[in-house]
């Protein structure tokens, strides 16, 4: 069984500033889903340096005290814990995010449990969106279905790389994960960005 705690937790404490840095754009599909969302609740599950955080009235939870750190400093609620374990109580959020996170997660029970969560603190009606690397569409990198490490090759050249765990999904793969949640939620739509799958859902 892959070891999260080494190749994704421990890795990102390790890479949080210098990887911090290089994330600062807020993709398309960010922007389009949060556009219309200012006046309600939200949650960004797996939020990393928080800049998906658009909106004020946002939380966000990590499990990188490197991440979470950054966030606070820049004055985002943002707490370090469990993305299977949510420490909120059901239907307490208008919508929530999670943008290439679960992907992190080495085990088909774990992926189940994380988008069970996702559902669970969402209001009925509220809507979420995830996104993970897809294993179509790459252009920088060839992947694997299923397990892969990934580099994180720092700037100073002394440094030697840390890898990073990802599990892999194809649009079969990803549709059948999201299928085990057909009575509890209705997808709105999925599509592929830049390597990413996007799935928009509404909770029912």
């Amino acid at each position: 069984m892959i070891n999260e705690t080494i190749f994704v937790t421990n890795t990102y404490e390790k890479i949080a500033k210098e990887f911090s840095d290089t994330r600062y754009n807020v993709w398309n599909f960010v922007k389009k889903f949060m556009k219309d969302k200012q006046k309600l609740y939200g949650i960004d599950i797996g939020c990393g340096n928080g800049k998906n955080m658009i909106h004020l009235n946002m939380i966000g939870i990590d499990n990188c005290k490197g991440f979470v750190n950054i966030c606070n400093t820049r004055h985002k609620d943002v707490i370090l814990g469990d993305i299977c374990a949510l420490p909120f109580k059901s239907e307490t959020f208008d919508y929530t995010i999670s943008i290439a996170t679960l992907h992190h997660l080495s085990s088909e029970e774990r992926r189940i449990k994380c988008v069970y969560e996702m559902i669970r603190v969402i209001k009925k009606n509220g809507e979420g969106v995830i996104s993970v690397w897809s294993h179509e569409f790459q252009t920088k990198h060839k992947f694997e279905l299923g397990d892969n490490f990934v580099p994180w090759k720092s700037i100073n050249v002394e440094i030697k790389p840390e890898l990073r765990y990802y599990y892999i999904m194809n649009f079969d793969m990803f549709t059948n994960l999201m299928e085990k949640f057909k009575n509890k939620i209705k997808v709105i739509s999925i599509e592929n960005e830049k390597g990413n799958w996007i799935l928009h859902y509404k909770k029912i």
